[in-house]
Parts: structure tokens; sequence; C-alpha cells
């Protein structure tokens, strides 16, 4: 009986299980040679191919054996003659490159076209187009994946699993009524991991975000993430909705709160693109918490409604870094000088949404724009010390700076701080200081290092906690566990639901979000 190889050796007499089979070997043995086999009969009692060049003998014929639903070779002259390699194999179909190189696409479902057609020319010494890379590698990721439909109807039996292999998972499934089976709506899901490792070791900041799904049946994954001690982005949850309203957004919303709990709304703060659905989503459910608004975003709209130029994006974030209202005022003078109407444009954004200066500091966080665990574990375990490596850089920093000014000790815990064109006054009891940096980050500033040396102490002891290797370590100390495949896993005896029917966007998917002109490339 016939196996699939890579390089099929055929000899007579070999034994397939279906005529579809013996032509995908012949095939197979033919491209890998360098020949092109035209199928001259192709019926349901035979199949001969013969080489396509002209005087060559070579030929193999395949037929049912007796009544059986197995064919085998009954013909095969192996020689040929006057024969070249086709580097331009018209065998070559995309059903083909797809059943060919399923593996290939299995264990690197992220080659892209370009790099799957260098991967079919250097395997098979052959000239490939374009096109035939792309719907060769589309049709390998459709056997790798299944259908749509059939994806979908794996949802329950997927969402058993994930509850099996962690007790304390949200794993949410909203459906809707189909024509003849309930539809898929929505997915929300938080890994026990997640919860617990936010929970205990993160900021209260909390980032939410969305973006368009890459299939043909449209759709959006919302996100909600946090900063873990070492200032990288903890993942909290996600949820597949059919678009970016407010029902979705509150929805997602509520579940989150489930989840974490917001109780306490004066001290959370939740960072966004002012993403449509969102904004009315938190005045519904968390009005008293604190909403920012990334900048980037936000120069963004600024563009879009005429007002351009470096100037004008200095300006702005300048007055968006201003950790005093003082210095938040000067910096929006210094914008009004260079453009009035962006001025008048920028002062009806509430200012507590985009600017530090009116940042709570409750959340030990000053961040602007809103852009892993068994490896973060190990990391962890190089570490030395008790402060995670990137506040270490950024005190490192703030060290630097502090050499430029001056202390005059008051008591044991206030301070003046001096400088050529500033003065600050420090309290290290409290951790504070005038300049609001220490207040807002947990990571003493260049004043307050200043200070801390006066007293001869070491500015690491009056780092935060949040930013502790311990709180690390806590942070990543679960594991998200493993699941079955398909077949090994529950199965769900309710009836499999239908893929949902969103509204689908024009035209082809974008692979990357799209930068603008003047944004840093990742």
């Amino acid at each position: 009986m016939y196996a699939y190889s890579e390089n099929p050796d055929l000899k007579l007499g070999m034994i397939f299980n279906s005529k579809k089979e013996a032509k995908f070997a012949i095939e197979s043995h033919c491209i890998r040679r360098g020949m092109v086999v035209n199928f001259v009969k192709n019926d349901k009692s035979r199949l001969r191919g013969v080489c396509k060049n002209e005087g060559c003998e070579w030929v193999i014929h395949v037929s049912p054996v007796n009544k059986d639903s197995c064919w085998q070779i009954k013909t095969f002259k192996l020689e040929h003659k006057n024969c070249y390699w086709n580097v331009k194999n018209k065998n070559i179909k995309s059903s083909w490159l797809g059943e060919t190189f399923v593996s290939k696409l299995k264990s690197n479902p992220k080659l892209g076209t370009r790099e799957f057609r260098e991967e079919v020319k250097s395997n098979l010494n052959v000239s490939l187009t374009y096109k035939q890379a792309y719907l060769g590698r589309k049709k390998a990721l459709k056997l790798v994946d299944g259908s749509i439909a059939e994806q979908f109807s794996q949802i329950r039996n997927y969402c058993a699993e994930l509850r099996r292999s962690d007790e304390g998972a949200s794993v949410i499934l909203k459906l809707t009524d189909g024509d003849n089976a309930p539809r898929f709506q929505r997915l929300y899901v938080c890994f026990s991991t997640y919860k617990q490792g936010f929970k205990e070791s993160c900021r209260p900041v909390v980032g939410v975000d969305g973006c368009f799904l890459k299939t043909n049946i449209g759709g959006q994954l919302l996100t909600a993430v946090g900063l873990d001690p070492n200032n990288n982005i903890f993942p909290i949850a996600y949820a597949l909705v059919e678009g970016e309203t407010k029902d979705s957004w509150m929805w997602s919303l509520q579940l989150l709160n489930n989840d974490i709990g917001f109780e306490n709304e004066d001290g959370w703060t939740f960072m966004s693109d002012k993403q449509k659905g969102l904004i009315p989503a938190f005045e519904n459910l968390f009005p008293n918490a604190e909403n920012r608004f990334c900048v980037r975003h936000l120069y963004t709209n600024m563009k879009h409604d005429g007002f351009r130029g470096v100037g004008i994006k200095n300006a702005l974030w300048a007055a968006a870094r201003a950790t005093r209202v003082e210095e938040f005022k000067r910096r929006m003078e210094d914008l009004k000088k260079i453009n009035h109407d962006a001025y008048i444009w920028l002062s009806k954004k509430p200012e507590q949404h985009w600017s530090k200066a009116y940042f709570s500091t409750i959340p030990k966080c000053d961040i602007l724009l809103n852009n892993m665990f068994q490896t973060n574990r190990e990391k962890a375990e190089k570490w030395d010390g008790v402060m995670c490596p990137k506040i270490k850089v950024v005190l490192a920093k703030n060290s630097k700076e502090a050499a430029v000014f001056s202390p005059l000790m008051a008591d044991e815990t206030h301070f003046q701080i001096t400088g050529l064109h500033q003065q600050h006054y420090v309290d290290l009891c409290r951790m504070t200081c005038s300049c609001r940096k220490w207040d807002l980050t947990g990571i003493p500033c260049a004043h307050a290092v200043c200070a801390i040396w006066c007293k001869q102490e070491n500015p690491e002891a009056y780092v935060h906690r949040f930013y502790s290797v311990l709180k690390y370590k806590q942070c990543y100390s679960r594991s998200i566990m493993p699941i079955n495949g398909p077949a090994m896993g529950p199965e769900c005896q309710l009836t499999p639901p239908l893929p949902p029917i969103y509204k689908e966007k024009v035209g082809r998917p974008a692979k990357l979000r799209r930068r603008q002109p003047d944004e840093v490339p990742a």
C-alpha cells in the first residue's frame, strides 16, 4: 500500500487507496525529478500518464484492483529519453503545493508568501510565480486550520477544554439564534494565571485596545493589558467580538470587572486610544476611574484637523509630559504662540485625560502611549539585587541628573533641592517631590536622589515595591496549563454553533497596523 513520502519512488504493482492518491503520487514523483507528466487518459476506469517531452517513452498506467476501491500501477516504463529538467513545471498547482507543504506551514504558520516561495524553489529546483506561492500557501493554511465553519463548530469543545485545563479561568461564550443552529457572537477569555498575577503584582492601571481580525468573516479582538514590575506589557484578558461598539465594550468590561474587581474606582486608571463605544462604556461602568488617552492618537486627530508641523507636535508633547500644572500652562502658551487655532483645538480636550500634570499618582505609572511566562521566570532568576532591570536604568538616569543639584536639609525627611534654574522640596517620609515625577512613577526623581544622597542612603531603598524582583517573580509564578488537541478534548453534546455573521470590511485585510509618517518603526 502506498504511503506518501516527500519523494515517492513509484514501482510496478504499487497500490493506492484511490485514484486521487495515485494521481498525487505520480505528480509528486515527476515534479521532484524535473519532468512534466501529461495524463492522456483520466476516467473512472483508468489513469494513464506520459512524459510531455516529445520522443520520450516514459509511461505509467493505473487502474482499479478488480472490484476493490484501491488502484494499482499496471504499466510502468521508467526510462526517459531526450528529457531535460523543466524549471517551469505546469504540473505544479496550488492544490499540490498546499498538500505537499502543509507540514511546513503547520510548523511555521507565520511563514510569509515570499519565504514560502523561496522554500519551494530551493526544495524543488523550479521557477515559481508569486501568485502560485500565494495560492499554495493559502491552500496549505486551510488544510492546517480547516474551514471557518469547521473551526467554529469546535468552539464549544475548545471552551470546555480550556475550563478543564484551568479551573479558575473565565471562558464565556455568547451565542445568538441562527437559522438551524445557534450562531457564534462573542468569546471572552481570562486565564487564572493572568487574573491572579495582575491582581497580586501589577499596578492598578489597565490598557484597553481593539484591532481587526484578518479573516474573511471580519470581527475584532478586544484586549486588556497591564504593566508588570519591570514595565513590560502583562496580558489580562481578550475577547472576540463583532466590532467596537458600546454594547461589546460594556459586555467585555463587565466580565473583566468580575475577574479583576474595580470596586474602588478612584484607584484605577484606564488607558485607551479613545475607541468608538469605549468612552460611553467607561462612563456607565466606571464613572469615577481615571481615563487616559494615548497622546500619539491625540496628535493623529490633531493632524487630521489640519494642525501639522514639528513645532505643533513638539509643543503638544511638551504639554503632555509636563508634571506640574504651572509647567503645563507654560507649554500651552508656547503652543498658542505657534498656532492660536491649534491651541484652541487642544484646549477643548480635557487635560486630565492626556497630560501628566493632571494624572493621578495612585497607579505609579506615567505612560502616555497605549501600545512570556516561562521565559520571563527564567530571566528573573539571573537578575541581581531587589529591583527590576528597566527600573535600574531609569534610576541610574535620574542619579546622573542629580549631580547638578545642591541639597539643603531642614530635618531628617525634608529637603530643599536647588539647581541652576529650579528649586524643589522633597519629603522622604511621604516619598514625594514638588516636581511630581517621584509621585507619578514611584521611582525617585533627580531631586529625590540628591536628598537621599545627603542622608548617605541608597536610592534603591526608596523605589516603590511595585518594581521589586520579588513582585516580578510573583507576577509570573503561575503557568498557563497545556491543553489537549481536538481529538482528545471533551466533547460537548450540544449543537455545534455556526460561524458568526459579522459586517465584512471592504478590501484585502491589512497585515500590519498602518503607521503614521512621523512614527518611529518598531
